[in-house]
């Protein structure tokens, strides 16, 4: 039975955050929007941090994560890496991702923890030359192959995040193409829940 929830990675989960020292600072985004309408009865505790790639997330894992104790923990990371890699230079080989990101799940999902990986998305911004597909892609392969051997839920959002800019506009889903609106945090939540029930 599940009783504590953790939701953790970068600036879309900790979206509106006051107190990133607070995980029971929901924020304003898809993990308070599923706190409030979907988890209610659960303690849902909230450990997003912007900027974050996975090898920054994986340094505060244990306090971020392990120490709270979760039943649950679900993991969106990804977009950091694949960002700072094009526009700084950064280094993040997706082979040392997997394996970065193995090691963190692996074990969690051995002892019985449940486990929700949500696989990060990018869609055109105006003013924004962006050629990410194919090292984002690598990585959300790299999340889907671990969900499959972990047996953790899934969260596929690259294409349901492109249907739904091709039906409004990519800004009314991600002003910055990365970034969700409010309109995309509610499908972020949708989806979640989805595969949190699946």
């Amino acid at each position: 039975m599940c009783e504590r929830l953790v939701l953790t990675g970068d600036s879309i989960t900790a979206w509106g955050r006051a107190d990133p020292a607070d995980p029971h600072d929901l924020g304003t985004g898809y993990v308070s929007l599923l706190a409030r309408e979907r988890l209610d009865g659960l303690e849902v505790l909230n450990t997003g941090i912007g900027g974050d790639r996975l090898a920054d997330l994986a340094a505060r894992w244990e306090k971020d994560v392990l120490a709270l104790e979760p039943d649950a923990v679900s993991v969106y990371i990804g977009i950091n890496d694949t960002w700072r890699h094009v526009d700084s230079g950064l280094d993040s080989p997706v082979d040392r991702f997997e394996e970065e990101y193995r090691s963190l799940i692996e074990p969690l999902a051995a002892s019985g923890t449940t486990t929700v990986l949500v696989s990060p998305f990018v869609l055109p911004a105006p003013g924004e030359d962006r050629d990410w597909e194919g090292d984002l892609g690598r990585r959300a392969a790299v999340i889907e192959r671990l969900a499959a051997d972990t047996g953790s839920r899934l969260v596929r959002l690259q294409e349901p995040m492109t249907r739904l800019a091709a039906l409004t506009s990519p800004s009314r889903v991600a002003l910055d193409g990365v970034h969700p609106t409010m309109l995309g945090h509610a499908l972020i939540a949708d989806l979640w829940w989805d595969a949190w029930t699946r």
